[in-house]
């Protein structure tokens, strides 16, 4: 067996094994969420594949054996490598809030344009709807009037249709460009709860007018403090 001497392959090799374990450890720990959309999964195993590839490559190379010292061109490309690495393994990052969705979103909540609006009848709303936000309001027209039970966070609003509104983000590619979604809460007067709190709301889907638009809300009947999940986002 050869003994490898060549200091910069070996390097490489030590990245490229270290790039393919944090592949592996982004999919199977579903860390990736926090970045993409759950859609875009094989991008990850196909750069874990291309590491192994060149991993191989390198094993099987012949300068391995070719004794080369290190040069600090090679560290410094070294370590520029690794970095995202130990960002992802070491930085948590900030999740988009309150303050995100303040600042994203054209209109805190979303109108409700044309379609069906009505109450649903008697039997459709009968057990609870348990959906996401995305979810709901995709279909909104049909699920007014029916019990539902949803999470998300909260963020406390001036307007006068509702003192909270809770809102999720949608990824459909990656954080950069996640999608606002919210909905108004018309709760009791004494319910005060911070930005950013998670909660399971229980309440009937209602609409409200304000300046000749409808806009969506629950009328809550309870809210649930939950702590914030490890994946905050929505996927289509």
């Amino acid at each position: 067996m050869r003994r490898p001497r060549s200091v910069p392959i070996m390097l490489r090799i030590v990245v490229y094994a270290a790039w393919l374990g944090g592949f592996i450890w982004l999919l199977t720990e579903g860390r990736y969420m926090m970045y993409i959309s759950t859609y875009l999964w094989p991008l990850l195993a196909g750069g874990g594949l291309i590491c192994l590839i060149i991993l191989l490559v390198l094993g099987a190379s012949s300068e391995l054996s070719q004794k080369e010292d290190e040069s600090s061109a090679d560290l410094v490309d070294i370590g520029i490598l690794l970095l995202p690495l130990l960002y992802f393994v070491f930085g948590t990052g900030d999740r988009l809030g309150a303050y995100a969705f303040s600042r994203r979103s054209v209109s805190v909540v979303e109108s409700l344009y044309g379609g069906d609006i009505s109450a649903s009848s008697p039997e459709f709303h009968a057990d609870t709807l348990r959906t996401d936000l995305y979810l709901l309001l995709s279909d909104y027209g049909n699920s007014i009037g029916r019990s539902v039970e949803i999470e998300g966070a909260i963020m406390n609003s001036d307007s006068c249709i509702g003192s909270n509104i809770l809102f999720r983000f949608l990824i459909v590619c990656c954080v950069n460009d996640a999608v606002p979604c919210g909905i108004y809460l018309q709760t009791d007067s004494s319910v005060s709860i911070v930005d950013d709190q998670w909660v399971r709301v229980l309440g009937i889907a209602d609409t409200i007018m304000v300046d000749e638009n409808i806009y969506p809300c629950i009328d809550c009947t309870v809210i649930e403090c939950l702590p914030e999940p490890d994946c905050p986002y929505m996927y289509p």
